[in-house]
């Protein structure tokens, strides 16, 4: 190790340092530079707060825009609870900030010359509007199915499930019969099984008793699935009741001990039920 005293020395000691360890050093000095470029680049931005013109208090969630020279878009930020906002940028030029909050005016700033490295800080003054909402009218019909009378009995105090016109309807689609129309929507305990399925023949089972629940359609009893299919096509169901198995052996007989399917057709949706 040398120890330097005078220039001379110093002259000496840089003699003899070795050569690759100057060419060593030009090399980090050149890879170094464009970091450290880097580094300053990344320190340029916008820092602001957003308020209120007339209050001065801070607008709290509002959006704020940054806008190149050309009006374009570059990024965007939402305030923070006491109004602050900071947007990074990657080259010095002009921008603009576009400031939007509910239930005040879209505003515009001026232009702001930002030089490479720089920062700067800045106040956007909202001005408050009165927002002018058109008049939004709101209509329902309650549908209820669930109020109708079965053999004295309503409907929702005979743990029936209740399949509504605006379920039919959503079930439409390319539905080939009644079956398919209810199949997502039948409650736990019944299911659909082939009873033939060249002739895609099907019913409604008790997941129980494995037996086809017994089809009613406007109040007339159905032989068999081929009959209920046959008299009740998908375009012309205004909606379906699926009673319980304990409830449909009370109402229509040991029979009906898999449970019942109630089929109202549009036009016939409050008729009686009967025991044929």
């Amino acid at each position: 190790m040398h120890e330097v005293t005078s220039l001379h020395d110093t002259s000496r000691v840089i003699r003899q340092t070795p050569r690759w360890l100057t060419l060593a050093a030009l090399v980090a000095l050149i890879v170094g530079a464009p970091m450290l470029a880097g580094r300053t680049l990344d320190a340029q931005a916008i820092h602001g707060v957003a308020l209120d013109s007339v209050s001065g208090e801070p607008l709290a969630g509002a959006v704020v825009s940054l806008l190149d020279s050309t009006a374009d878009v570059v990024s965007a930020v939402r305030t923070s609870n006491r109004g602050r906002f900071e947007l990074r940028l990657h080259g010095a030029g002009y921008y603009a900030l576009d400031v939007r909050a509910i239930g005040f005016q879209p505003h515009t700033s001026a232009w702001i010359s930002l030089g490479s490295g720089e920062s700067v800080d800045v106040t956007v003054r909202v001005v408050r509007s009165a927002p002018l909402l058109s008049r939004v009218t709101v209509e329902a019909e309650r549908e209820d199915i669930g109020e109708r009378s079965f053999m004295g009995m309503k409907l929702k105090t005979m743990s029936a499930r209740v399949i509504t016109p605006s379920e039919i309807n959503a079930a439409l689609g390319g539905a080939r019969d009644y079956v398919e129309i209810m199949q997502s929507s039948l409650p736990a305990g019944f299911a659909v099984k082939y009873l033939d399925a060249r002739l895609n023949k099907r019913c409604v089972v008790n997941t129980r008793n494995g037996k086809c629940a017994a089809v009613f359609v406007d109040g007339v009893r159905m032989s068999d699935a081929e009959q209920a299919m046959d008299a009740a096509l998908p375009a012309q169901i205004d909606h379906v009741v699926i009673v319980r198995a304990i409830e449909a052996g009370t109402l229509f007989g040991g029979d009906a001990d898999a449970g019942a399917i109630l089929i109202f057709r549009k036009g016939n949706a409050g008729g009686a039920v009967s025991r044929k």
